[in-house]
């Protein structure tokens, strides 16, 4: 019966894991219902508990290290989550150099804060709420180079390089944006 126990809770940390993790890389929804964000999280973490619990057992009776391999998939996925998410605190608590927004008329509703380190955040406004999506820049004088982003909305034509000219920045194939603080 334990190991029907182990491998049924396996399979739960597993399928916790990949959802905490998936959720985790793509954007962050703030709406009224971003409080279930965390439950697969917080699942693969009870359920590495009780699985670190009966690994133990396992190994007080015949002294094997490999019944923790099960454990440790767990706690590699608790790992991983949680350094998401002190990466995403650390992004959102930087400096803020420059805030970028939408002109009225544009095509998507987004406010850019370029922070230090080369670090960005996206906000993308919608009907019920918003979504913050991470990423790194560069600039090089008066240009700004999207490198890396987890943006994965409806834009089609997401910003990926364009030239500050006083307040405004004139972004490539994407709505031009005006600078808010500097």
């Amino acid at each position: 019966m334990r190991l029907q126990l182990r491998i049924i809770f396996t399979v739960l940390v597993l399928f916790l894991g990949y959802e905490s993790i998936r959720q985790e890389m793509g954007g962050i929804e703030f709406m009224f219902w971003n409080v279930f964000h965390y439950i697969p999280f917080f699942f693969v973490i009870l359920v590495t508990i009780v699985l670190l619990l009966l690994d133990s057992s396992a190994y007080v009776e015949d002294r094997n290290i490999r019944h923790f391999g099960f454990s440790l998939v767990g706690l590699v996925f608790c790992c991983v989550v949680s350094y998401k998410i002190w990466y995403r605190n650390s992004v959102d608590s930087a400096k803020t150099l420059i805030t970028v927004v939408n002109k009225s008329g544009g095509l998507n509703v987004w406010e850019f804060k370029f922070k230090t380190g080369n670090q960005f955040s996206l906000t993308e406004f919608n009907m019920f709420g918003q979504t913050i999506y991470y990423g790194k820049y560069q600039r090089l004088g008066n240009r700004l180079t999207i490198l890396k982003s987890n943006y994965d909305g409806a834009a089609t034509n997401f910003p990926v390089s364009g030239e500050i000219r006083r307040d405004t920045v004139y972004w490539e194939k994407s709505d031009t944006m005006i600078i808010i603080k500097n």
